[in-house]
């Protein structure tokens, strides 16, 4: 089973150290009104109980529903502190910009100063935890649709209109329940898709494989070509002889670097995935996608229309040099924390959020359903219908 290291974790840990010590201590600095041992002690006891509700949530206390809302709370919580972070910089120049403006040395506008600071201060926290808030609450539990239209010249006329419906990234578990999968899936059917592609990561917790598959099976008839999988780096996680086991019993059909026969024509459509390119360095997941991709090609006929599945991003480069009309992909959530469509995060991808093209390839990175770390702003949830036409 693979899964993060102690010293991925172990930097994580230091890092929201650094960023809670950062925090109160430059706030402390600008503010005279934070500069309280009362109020020091305070933050730290917070600081200690959310590193500790987050542990336990996460080890006995894991299995019931009530921890993701700890999570949840933990995250708002450390993501305020991040904020405030952010925000420092813009508040320092505000501070300098009332000091310049309100110089004159007398009572009453020295007054009037103090009460401006000491408001701008308080601003601070309710600014960044109302940041916060709306991310852990509200931005990550809302899903969209969105529509693509994938214009291929030399599409089959029978495929004019042919309608794909993408889901990735749902991660089931504390933070995306089977009832919410379940209202997705009925949003999607009433988009009336041609098949429905699962592009990774569809389970975090395995006690809800069952009911998954039960309600997979259950709208299958929905989707007239069926329901295809790619393998994500979650699925191996957790317990991936277990997920694969179900979703072979299921009317799933899985692509582990292969292809299948979607629609006959004169110029078919044929559907391949690829298996996640488990490795460390982005040079050799590039090579590992293009033996795979290369693998899955192999009983596909060159004068045909070709939908690549890969959960990872990038195999888009192999699937462009294979002539692969349209790649589906997932893995990055868009950032999930993003501005004008540009992540704040210090993850980077070559292929980050959204449609790519290559000539008349197309590449594209679905922003996920769900999450690991239930926080979005500016980087909706989605699920994606791509229409073929010829023009």
């Amino acid at each position: 089973m693979k899964g993060p290291s102690i010293q991925i974790l172990l930097l994580v840990s230091l890092f929201i150290i650094v960023v809670s010590y950062l925090s109160i201590t430059l706030a402390m600095r600008l503010f005279p009104v934070y500069r309280t041992i009362k109020l020091k002690k305070i933050y730290w006891l917070l600081n200690v109980l959310a590193l500790v509700g987050f542990m336990l949530s996460r080890g006995i206390f894991d299995t019931y529903s009530f921890s993701g809302i700890i999570v949840e709370f933990v995250i708002a919580w450390f993501m305020a502190q991040l904020f405030a972070l952010l925000l420092l910089p813009f508040y320092f120049f505000i501070k300098k910009a009332v000091l310049k403006y309100f110089n004159t040395e007398t009572v009453e506008v020295d007054m009037t100063r103090r009460r401006l600071i000491k408001g701008i201060a308080i601003s601070l926290p309710l600014a960044s935890i109302g940041l916060s808030t709306y991310g852990a609450f509200y931005g990550s539990k809302q899903v969209e649709i969105l529509k693509h239209t994938i214009i291929l010249p030399d599409l089959d006329a029978t495929l004019e209109n042919f309608k794909i419906a993408q889901i990735s990234d749902v991660h089931l578990g504390l933070f995306f329940s089977v009832h919410k999968f379940r209202k997705i899936l009925e949003r999607v059917k009433g988009e009336s898709p041609d098949v429905l592609v699962i592009t990774g990561d569809l389970i975090d917790e395995v006690r809800m494989l069952d009911q998954t598959v039960v309600l997979l099976n259950e709208y299958a008839p929905a989707f007239p070509k069926g329901i295809y999988f790619s393998w994500g780096n979650h699925e191996y996680f957790k317990n991936f002889t277990a997920i694969k086991a179900a979703l072979e019993a299921s009317k799933v059909k899985v692509l582990t670097n292969t292809s299948d026969l979607l629609v006959e024509a004169k110029k078919p459509l044929y559907l391949l995935g690829v298996d996640y390119p488990w490795t460390d360095q982005a040079q050799e997941q590039i090579e590992k996608c293009k033996e795979m991709t290369a693998e899955a090609m192999k009983n596909v006929p060159a004068e045909s229309t070709k939908v690549l599945l890969s959960h990872h991003p990038a195999c888009i480069d192999a699937a462009y040099e294979n002539g692969i009309d349209l790649t589906l992909t997932g893995h990055t959530h868009g950032g999930q924390v993003a501005v004008m469509g540009q992540t704040l995060l210090p993850v980077r991808y070559k292929y980050m959020r959204g449609m790519y093209r290559s000539n008349h390839r197309y590449g594209y990175v679905n922003t996920g359903a769900g999450s690991w770390f239930p926080f979005r702003i500016g980087c909706p949830a989605e699920v994606t219908i791509f229409t073929l036409k010829t023009k």
